[in-house]
């Protein structure tokens, strides 16, 4: 722990507003929406930059707009007078350290864990690291075959990805049970109000009415793959002349847009049956163990 870390632990820097809510993943579970959802009420304070992923030093995931913990408390400055101030960082579900870096920081913080069947999200994680360019292997049964490498991005280790018992048993070992809230992608589809609402509950504020909930972060695909991969892997040249002209927060604004405008949504072909019958025992013994720790009924998640 860093001493500017300790400091903020032992209350020595009390002028900081810092964050004390964090949806910690997992990927692909309706993180998005559910950070979107919360940024609009009026009590709470949540980041402008969705996975500043500060917490999660083992995986190489941090952001830009937290490299050192001033840069990322920099995040909330905006945040003073709030009940809630928060963020969300998918990563801090999938790393090993998050939960007890982030039970040192914020020990009487409250978490949000979101869950899903996991051969559903792994299916869709794999869509979304094809559309970054992160993944190569459009077909996902190869994709899953491959080991990833040690120099690999961390998302591309799927068996570790969909290890959602094991992931969620460090935030409980961490974290005393009541800062715990997990909510299922299934429940937040099929009731978004009610789901909604019992998040704010268990956030201690008042209730509040959003004038509609938007559908977040589907399904998407590239519009042309060759503007995709210059986008996202531009020649050194243009990196380096881009550096130089353009400011760092307006050139990843100006990104973000040209990646919008050569997107368009996408309904993805189901998973084939003997794929999914194969992962289902795979999580089979981990999902046992996260029904034991949520005391939910996830036999669903077993049906091939």
């Amino acid at each position: 722990m860093t001493r500017r870390l300790r400091d903020l632990v032992s209350g020595r820097r009390g002028s900081v507003v810092r964050p004390d809510t964090f949806i910690v993943g997992a990927a692909k579970c309706g993180t998005t929406a559910m950070y979107h959802y919360l940024g609009q009420h009026p009590s709470i304070f949540m980041s402008a930059y969705k996975e500043p992923n500060y917490f999660c030093d083992d995986l190489n995931v941090r952001s830009l707009h937290a490299r050192d913990l001033d840069t990322y408390l920099s995040l909330f400055v905006r945040g003073e007078g709030a009940t809630r101030v928060g963020e969300a960082s998918v990563a801090y579900l999938l790393s090993t350290r998050a939960a007890s870096n982030l039970a040192a920081f914020a020990l009487r913080g409250r978490v949000i864990v979101m869950l899903r069947n996991p051969v559903d999200a792994v299916y869709s994680m794999h869509g979304q690291l094809v559309f970054s360019r992160i993944q190569t292997e459009k077909d996902f049964a190869r994709a899953l075959a491959r080991r990833p490498a040690p120099h690999d991005n961390d998302w591309l280790d799927y068996r570790r990805f969909m290890r959602f018992g094991e992931q969620a048993q460090r935030y409980f070992t961490a974290f005393e049970r009541s800062r715990i809230c997990i909510v299922r992608y299934e429940e937040l589809r099929a009731d978004t109000v009610a789901t909604y609402h019992r998040v704010l509950r268990f956030l201690g504020v008042a209730q509040h009415q959003l004038s509609g909930f938007d559908v977040v972060n589907s399904h998407k695909v590239p519009r042309s793959d060759a503007v995709q991969r210059l986008l996202t892997q531009p020649p050194d040249l243009s990196r380096s002349l881009a550096r130089a002209a353009i400011p760092n927060r307006m050139r990843h604004q100006f990104l973000r847009w040209l990646i919008r405008r050569n997107t368009r949504r996408a309904t993805r072909e189901p998973m084939a049956p003997a794929l999914r019958a194969r992962l289902v025992a795979q999580i089979h013994d981990d999902v046992q163990h996260l029904q034991e720790l949520t005391q939910l009924d996830l036999t669903h998640w077993l049906q091939p």
